[in-house]
């Protein structure tokens, strides 16, 4: 089966993650367009880099695990394992002029509103192949239906089970809403009583798309030699419904004499970040400007005990609670689960069915797997 991949032109999780996982399934032929050099990265004297399509070096890691654009400082650099990051739209391949000869066109999610590629977008949905897939992993819960109508497949990273908004979502509401036309769109597949032309609430096409999650590559990772941390929490403060978490935490670290890493600075280098992970018997993953974070993946593949609050989207196969994962519904749930776990040592035995669970059912090949089965249902 060959595919097409048109990339997106900035960082995008969920879209790497299915290209990564692709590549490595046998009888599987993806070709990225415009070029992406990370999503052909490798090791050059013991360290990962990016080479554009004349094997020029662009990007090289650094000494604290990061990617950086070679002179250029002021580009902010990416954690060096997580490599499927950037474009080269300078050095495009032919195979946008040959869309007929691909069986799927994979239409990234940023890509769909990249300035730079909207005669790319014109070219793919004015074509005679019209086995289009769209990839959203936007955070806000709304469906683009322009996307949506010339789509065989939309899968949406954050597919919600209830209808509940992130906490930074809920401002931007009404923002949303005020997009929202009357004169619904002619759809493939019927659809009735759909009110909106650009943007629609899940509920209205729950039956239409799709559920896949972030998730991380296999990649290297420097060990603690023991558990230094009873609990760690590692994350900018996004959102107002995080900071009060936090400041909670504290002083429910306080009150009970735990050994904690907190850090809402955002200035730990990535070797550092997950070696701090690793060296926690329980990490917490806390919902940012959405719900599906990278953190609720790094946590188990990092062997810490992933204590999140129980999330309102849909994940296949998802982390069992208390036996793979710490799942809570509100605070106080979360300090009764954290002191037994600590006290009763059961967070090694959870950090290790974490740790085997995301082996088996979260890798980008099992990502790309669900994306191969919806395809077939």
């Amino acid at each position: 089966m060959k595919f097409l991949f048109i990339t997106s032109g900035s960082p995008n999780g969920l879209d790497d993650s299915i290209y990564n996982g692709l590549k490595k399934i046998k009888n599987i032929s993806v070709y990225d367009y415009p070029y992406k050099p990370l999503n052909h990265a490798r090791y050059d004297n013991g360290k990962i880099s990016a080479f554009d399509l004349n094997n020029k070096k662009i990007y090289e890691e650094d000494k604290d695990g990061k990617l950086k654009l070679l002179g250029n400082p002021e580009i902010y650099g990416y954690n060096a394992s997580h490599w499927d990051f950037t474009i080269d739209s300078k050095k495009p391949v032919e195979a946008i002029n040959d869309l007929d000869s691909f069986d799927w066109v994979i239409l990234g999610s940023t890509a769909s509103i990249e300035t730079a590629n909207k005669n790319i977008i014109k070219k793919i949905t004015e074509s005679k192949n019209d086995n289009l897939i769209f990839l959203d992993s936007d955070d806000n819960p709304f469906i683009l239906l322009s996307y949506l109508k010339k789509s065989k497949l939309y899968i949406k990273r954050e597919k919600l089970v209830k209808q509940k908004f992130s906490t930074s979502m809920r401002f931007l509401y009404w923002k949303f809403m005020k997009k929202f036309y009357f004169n619904p769109p002619k759809y493939k597949i019927p659809v009735k009583n759909i009110l909106f032309r650009t943007y629609a609430p899940q509920f209205l096409l729950d039956e239409l798309i799709k559920p896949i999650n972030l998730t991380i590559p296999d990649h290297k990772f420097k060990k603690a030699e023991h558990k230094i941390f009873d609990i760690s929490f590692i994350g900018s403060i996004t959102n107002p419904s995080r900071k009060s978490f936090v400041e909670k935490l504290q002083l429910f670290v306080k009150k009970n004499g735990l050994k904690a890493f907190i850090s809402t600075s955002g200035k730990i280098g990535w070797n550092e970040y997950s070696k701090i992970i690793n060296a926690s018997k329980i990490s917490l993953s806390l919902p940012g400007s959405g719900y599906d974070t990278f953190r609720y993946w790094e946590i188990p593949y990092y062997e810490s005990a992933l204590a999140s609050p129980q999330l309102p989207i849909q994940i296949n196969n998802n982390f069992e609670d208390m036996h793979s994962a710490i799942l809570f519904k509100n605070f106080k749930e979360f300090e009764e689960k954290t002191l037994t776990t600590l006290k009763t040592g059961s967070w090694d035995e959870i950090s290790k069915n974490g740790k085997r669970h995301f082996l088996k059912y979260h890798t980008t090949k099992n990502r790309a797997e669900t994306l191969l089965k919806y395809l077939y249902e």
